[in-house]
């Protein structure tokens, strides 16, 4: 909750009891972790893209934070998968099928998003 509250309402959080600038210290050491460790054993481009791409489309399809986490995860997985499909089948580069599938995911989230092209 007080990480939903950090990132989706930060002038609001110290009023309901949160601190926003520890919880998005403790976020971004995460995601800081989480990079370094991945783009030693996967690569530059297909750590970004599956950091980005399956919560951007997560994003687009849901608008509860904890199903958007789930569904992240869910995505990231089945880009994984059919990146690795069509890596065998097609005989290219593992990497950049699993991040071109991540980006197609997503492509796919916008056509069947009810609210990704709101106004503001």
């Amino acid at each position: 909750r007080r990480l939903a509250l950090r990132a989706f309402d930060r002038a609001a959080a110290p009023s309901l009891g949160a601190r926003p600038a520890r919880w998005e210290l403790i976020l971004l050491v995460l995601l800081a972790v989480c990079t370094v460790a991945a783009v030693r054993g996967l690569g530059n481009l297909l750590v970004v893209a599956l950091i980005l791409a399956p919560a951007a489309a997560a994003l687009n399809l849901v608008r509860r934070l904890a199903l958007a986490l789930a569904l992240a995860a869910v995505l990231a997985a089945l880009a994984g998968v059919l990146g690795l499909l069509a890596s065998y089948h097609l005989d290219v580069a593992a990497g950049a099928s699993v991040a071109l599938a991540a980006v197609a995911l997503f492509a796919v989230s916008l056509l069947g998003s009810t609210h990704a092209l709101r106004d503001p």
